[in-house]
Protein backbone atom coordinates (compact mmCIF):
# COMPACT_ATOMS: atom_id res chain seq x y z
CA UNK A 1 0.00 0.00 0.00
CA UNK A 2 2.66 2.28 0.54
CA UNK A 3 3.71 1.66 -2.79
CA UNK A 4 0.65 3.36 -4.49
CA UNK A 5 -0.02 5.79 -1.69
CA UNK A 6 3.79 7.19 -1.46
CA UNK A 7 5.19 6.57 -4.66
CA UNK A 8 2.85 5.99 -7.77
CA UNK A 9 0.27 7.97 -6.69
CA UNK A 10 1.31 11.62 -9.24
CA UNK A 11 -1.22 13.65 -7.11
CA UNK A 12 0.33 13.50 -4.18
CA UNK A 13 0.67 16.67 -2.92
CA UNK A 14 4.29 17.59 -0.72
CA UNK A 15 4.18 18.59 2.58
CA UNK A 16 5.67 21.78 1.58
CA UNK A 17 2.75 23.83 0.59
CA UNK A 18 4.78 26.25 -1.80
CA UNK A 19 5.93 23.28 -3.67
CA UNK A 20 4.02 22.57 -6.88
CA UNK A 21 6.54 19.66 -7.69
CA UNK A 22 5.61 15.90 -8.20
CA UNK A 23 6.25 12.84 -6.67
CA UNK A 24 8.90 11.93 -9.63
CA UNK A 25 10.91 15.14 -8.47
CA UNK A 26 11.24 14.53 -4.84
CA UNK A 27 12.94 11.67 -2.78
CA UNK A 28 12.16 10.41 0.40
CA UNK A 29 14.45 8.57 3.02
CA UNK A 30 14.61 6.53 5.67
CA UNK A 31 17.79 6.72 8.40
CA UNK A 32 18.08 4.31 11.26
CA UNK A 33 21.43 3.85 13.17
CA UNK A 34 24.31 3.90 10.32
CA UNK A 35 22.22 3.46 7.75
CA UNK A 36 19.89 5.22 5.02
CA UNK A 37 17.39 4.11 2.82
CA UNK A 38 16.53 6.56 -0.23
CA UNK A 39 13.24 5.80 -2.29
CA UNK A 40 13.15 7.84 -5.87
CA UNK A 41 10.59 7.32 -8.54
CA UNK A 42 11.66 7.34 -11.69
CA UNK A 43 9.53 7.25 -15.40
CA UNK A 44 10.03 4.33 -17.77
CA UNK A 45 10.12 4.64 -21.38
CA UNK A 46 7.92 1.48 -21.84
CA UNK A 47 5.59 0.25 -19.41
CA UNK A 48 6.15 -3.02 -17.28
CA UNK A 49 5.43 -5.82 -19.81
CA UNK A 50 1.90 -8.44 -18.54
CA UNK A 51 3.42 -11.41 -20.26
CA UNK A 52 4.76 -12.57 -17.26
CA UNK A 53 1.47 -11.96 -15.31
CA UNK A 54 -0.40 -15.12 -16.29
CA UNK A 55 2.59 -17.54 -15.74
CA UNK A 56 2.62 -16.07 -11.96
CA UNK A 57 -1.57 -15.83 -11.92
CA UNK A 58 -2.10 -17.71 -9.24
CA UNK A 59 -0.09 -16.01 -6.61
CA UNK A 60 -1.00 -12.71 -7.76
CA UNK A 61 -4.02 -11.02 -5.97
CA UNK A 62 -6.42 -11.30 -8.44
CA UNK A 63 -8.76 -9.03 -6.26
CA UNK A 64 -6.78 -6.17 -6.76
CA UNK A 65 -8.38 -4.12 -9.51
CA UNK A 66 -4.85 -1.78 -9.78
CA UNK A 67 -1.89 -2.42 -11.90
CA UNK A 68 -0.11 -4.92 -10.53
CA UNK A 69 3.44 -4.16 -8.91
CA UNK A 70 6.32 -6.26 -10.70
CA UNK A 71 9.73 -5.91 -8.79
CA UNK A 72 13.26 -6.54 -9.60
CA UNK A 73 16.98 -6.14 -8.59
CA UNK A 74 19.93 -4.48 -10.44
CA UNK A 75 23.38 -5.53 -8.86
CA UNK A 76 25.84 -2.13 -8.78
CA UNK A 77 28.74 -4.16 -8.94
CA UNK A 78 28.24 -6.62 -11.12
CA UNK A 79 26.71 -3.75 -13.49
CA UNK A 80 23.59 -5.76 -14.31
CA UNK A 81 19.96 -7.07 -13.32
CA UNK A 82 19.96 -10.11 -11.96
CA UNK A 83 16.87 -11.22 -11.45
CA UNK A 84 13.79 -11.80 -13.32
CA UNK A 85 10.57 -9.83 -13.69
CA UNK A 86 8.98 -10.51 -10.68
CA UNK A 87 5.04 -9.78 -9.47
CA UNK A 88 3.74 -9.37 -5.75
CA UNK A 89 2.45 -12.43 -4.52
CA UNK A 90 -0.49 -12.32 -2.28
CA UNK A 91 2.13 -12.88 0.65
CA UNK A 92 4.42 -10.38 -0.55
CA UNK A 93 1.37 -7.35 -0.70
CA UNK A 94 -0.14 -8.52 3.05
CA UNK A 95 3.16 -7.57 4.23
CA UNK A 96 3.51 -4.40 5.97
CA UNK A 97 6.12 -1.45 4.93
CA UNK A 98 7.45 -1.40 8.72
CA UNK A 99 8.83 -4.93 8.30
CA UNK A 100 10.23 -4.56 4.66
CA UNK A 101 12.38 -1.30 6.06
CA UNK A 102 13.29 -3.62 9.40
CA UNK A 103 14.11 -6.90 7.52
CA UNK A 104 16.46 -4.05 4.77
CA UNK A 105 18.07 -2.47 7.79
CA UNK A 106 19.31 -5.17 9.98
CA UNK A 107 19.77 -8.16 6.87
CA UNK A 108 23.41 -7.45 6.47
CA UNK A 109 24.46 -10.82 5.94
CA UNK A 110 22.36 -12.19 3.16
CA UNK A 111 23.72 -12.24 -0.85
CA UNK A 112 22.01 -12.29 -4.17
CA UNK A 113 20.84 -15.63 -5.45
CA UNK A 114 21.36 -15.31 -8.95
CA UNK A 115 23.80 -18.14 -10.34
CA UNK A 116 22.62 -18.00 -13.93
CA UNK A 117 24.32 -13.96 -13.86
CA UNK A 118 27.18 -15.39 -11.51
CA UNK A 119 25.95 -12.65 -8.88
CA UNK A 120 26.09 -13.33 -5.49
CA UNK A 121 26.78 -9.91 -3.86
CA UNK A 122 25.64 -8.53 -0.51
CA UNK A 123 22.21 -7.99 -1.15
CA UNK A 124 22.39 -4.51 1.26
CA UNK A 125 24.95 -2.61 0.42
CA UNK A 126 25.31 -4.02 -3.55
CA UNK A 127 21.85 -4.11 -4.88
CA UNK A 128 19.57 -1.74 -6.18
CA UNK A 129 15.80 -2.72 -5.76
CA UNK A 130 13.12 -2.01 -7.83
CA UNK A 131 9.81 -1.95 -8.03
CA UNK A 132 7.50 -0.66 -10.76
CA UNK A 133 3.82 -0.33 -11.75
CA UNK A 134 2.86 0.76 -15.03
CA UNK A 135 5.32 2.95 -16.38
CA UNK A 136 6.76 4.19 -12.78
CA UNK A 137 9.59 2.66 -11.22
CA UNK A 138 10.09 2.91 -7.01
CA UNK A 139 14.15 3.15 -6.76
CA UNK A 140 15.34 1.90 -3.13
CA UNK A 141 18.74 1.52 -2.45
CA UNK A 142 20.50 1.44 0.89
CA UNK A 143 23.74 3.66 1.74
CA UNK A 144 25.50 3.16 5.07
CA UNK A 145 26.40 5.95 6.69
CA UNK A 146 28.77 7.66 9.51
CA UNK A 147 26.35 9.26 12.48
CA UNK A 148 27.50 11.87 14.50
CA UNK A 149 26.50 12.54 18.06
CA UNK A 150 26.92 15.72 20.12
CA UNK A 151 27.96 14.85 23.38
CA UNK A 152 27.19 17.39 26.45
CA UNK A 153 29.25 17.51 29.05
CA UNK A 154 27.86 17.53 32.53
CA UNK A 155 30.98 19.78 33.84
CA UNK A 156 32.86 21.77 31.93
CA UNK A 157 37.08 21.67 32.93
CA UNK A 158 37.83 23.94 35.14
CA UNK A 159 41.48 25.40 35.14
CA UNK A 160 41.83 27.11 38.54
CA UNK A 161 45.19 28.53 37.42
CA UNK A 162 44.51 30.06 34.98
CA UNK A 163 41.17 31.87 36.38
CA UNK A 164 43.07 32.58 39.69
CA UNK A 165 46.07 34.63 37.68
CA UNK A 166 43.25 36.04 35.16
CA UNK A 167 41.31 37.29 37.98
CA UNK A 168 44.14 39.08 39.98
CA UNK A 169 44.75 40.67 36.71
CA UNK A 170 41.21 42.19 36.59
CA UNK A 171 41.67 43.40 39.77
CA UNK A 172 45.25 44.78 39.18
CA UNK A 173 43.40 46.66 36.08
CA UNK A 174 40.26 47.81 37.58
CA UNK A 175 42.30 49.45 40.82
CA UNK A 176 44.46 51.10 38.31
CA UNK A 177 41.34 52.23 36.47
CA UNK A 178 39.28 53.19 39.35
CA UNK A 179 41.96 55.26 40.59
CA UNK A 180 42.19 57.38 37.73
CA UNK A 181 38.41 57.77 37.38
CA UNK A 182 38.25 58.71 40.93
CA UNK A 183 41.09 61.62 40.15
CA UNK A 184 39.31 62.83 37.60
CA UNK A 185 36.17 63.06 39.27
CA UNK A 186 38.27 65.18 42.04
CA UNK A 187 39.42 67.36 39.48
CA UNK A 188 36.10 68.02 37.97
CA UNK A 189 34.51 68.88 40.99
CA UNK A 190 37.24 71.05 41.73
CA UNK A 191 37.01 73.05 38.71
CA UNK A 192 33.18 72.96 39.15
CA UNK A 193 33.43 74.60 42.54
CA UNK A 194 35.97 77.70 41.20
CA UNK A 195 33.74 78.36 38.42
CA UNK A 196 30.74 78.46 40.37
CA UNK A 197 32.81 81.44 42.91
CA UNK A 198 34.44 83.18 40.36
CA UNK A 199 30.44 83.33 39.18
CA UNK A 200 29.12 84.65 42.07
CA UNK A 201 32.23 86.94 42.97
CA UNK A 202 33.17 87.38 46.68
CA UNK A 203 31.81 84.33 48.93
CA UNK A 204 30.84 87.27 51.91
CA UNK A 205 27.19 87.17 50.84
CA UNK A 206 26.14 84.36 48.98
CA UNK A 207 22.80 83.64 47.25
CA UNK A 208 20.92 80.64 49.07
CA UNK A 209 21.27 78.60 45.58
CA UNK A 210 25.14 79.11 45.18
CA UNK A 211 25.34 77.67 48.92
CA UNK A 212 23.58 74.47 47.92
CA UNK A 213 25.62 73.96 44.62
CA UNK A 214 28.50 74.12 46.74
CA UNK A 215 26.89 72.00 49.13
CA UNK A 216 26.17 69.26 46.23
CA UNK A 217 29.73 69.32 45.38
CA UNK A 218 30.97 69.21 48.37
CA UNK A 219 29.06 65.72 49.05
CA UNK A 220 29.89 64.40 45.96
CA UNK A 221 33.79 64.55 46.56
CA UNK A 222 33.63 63.05 50.04
CA UNK A 223 31.39 59.94 48.40
CA UNK A 224 34.32 59.87 45.81
CA UNK A 225 36.43 59.75 48.29
CA UNK A 226 34.74 57.26 50.42
CA UNK A 227 34.05 55.08 47.26
CA UNK A 228 37.97 55.36 46.59
CA UNK A 229 38.67 53.80 50.29
CA UNK A 230 36.02 51.22 50.23
CA UNK A 231 37.16 50.26 46.95
CA UNK A 232 40.67 49.99 47.93
CA UNK A 233 39.90 48.10 50.70
CA UNK A 234 37.90 45.61 49.06
CA UNK A 235 40.52 44.59 46.45
CA UNK A 236 43.13 44.24 49.20
CA UNK A 237 40.47 41.72 51.64
CA UNK A 238 40.20 39.72 48.22
CA UNK A 239 43.21 39.68 47.68
CA UNK A 240 44.93 38.30 51.56
CA UNK A 241 41.80 35.51 51.82
CA UNK A 242 43.62 34.47 47.99
CA UNK A 243 47.08 34.41 49.50
CA UNK A 244 46.33 32.63 52.91
CA UNK A 245 47.31 29.17 52.96
CA UNK A 246 46.55 28.59 56.20
CA UNK A 247 44.66 25.28 57.37
CA UNK A 248 41.31 27.49 57.62
CA UNK A 249 41.45 29.26 54.64
CA UNK A 250 41.92 25.86 52.34
CA UNK A 251 39.05 24.46 53.89
CA UNK A 252 37.24 27.99 53.08
CA UNK A 253 38.60 27.81 49.52
CA UNK A 254 35.98 27.25 47.24
CA UNK A 255 33.94 30.65 48.98
CA UNK A 256 37.28 32.20 48.57
CA UNK A 257 37.54 31.31 45.11
CA UNK A 258 33.88 32.78 44.25
CA UNK A 259 34.58 35.88 46.14
CA UNK A 260 37.78 36.04 43.54
CA UNK A 261 36.16 35.38 40.27
CA UNK A 262 32.63 37.57 40.98
CA UNK A 263 34.39 40.48 42.50
CA UNK A 264 36.06 42.05 38.82
CA UNK A 265 32.29 41.83 37.69
CA UNK A 266 30.71 43.39 41.11
CA UNK A 267 32.98 45.97 41.01
CA UNK A 268 32.73 47.08 37.51
CA UNK A 269 28.92 47.47 38.21
CA UNK A 270 29.52 49.67 40.92
CA UNK A 271 31.72 51.96 39.60
CA UNK A 272 29.20 52.27 36.56
CA UNK A 273 26.47 52.75 39.56
CA UNK A 274 28.34 55.45 41.20
CA UNK A 275 29.88 57.02 37.85
CA UNK A 276 26.81 57.70 36.37
CA UNK A 277 24.78 59.19 39.43
CA UNK A 278 27.59 61.35 40.15
CA UNK A 279 28.03 62.69 36.41
CA UNK A 280 24.11 63.34 36.77
CA UNK A 281 24.49 65.30 39.94
CA UNK A 282 27.79 67.05 38.49
CA UNK A 283 25.78 68.28 35.42
CA UNK A 284 22.57 69.38 36.97
CA UNK A 285 25.35 71.71 39.89
CA UNK A 286 26.79 73.18 36.60
CA UNK A 287 23.87 74.26 35.28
Amino acid sequence: QFLRDSCFNLSLKCQNLSCKKSVIDHSLSFIHNDGLIDITVERMDNPIPTSALKQQQEDVDSTESDEPIATWTYCTKCGIVVTPLIFLSKQTWQWSFGKFLEVYFYNRDALMNAPGHRCACELQSKSVLYFGCGNLAARFTYEKLSPYSVFCRRHLPFDETFHHAHSLQEMENISVSSSDLFVRFDRQIEAITRETRDLFGSAVNKPEHLQAVLSELNLVSAEVDNASKVLQEKISTVTAKYSDNSDGAKTKRREYNEALFNFPWYSRRYLFTLASAWNERLSAAGQ
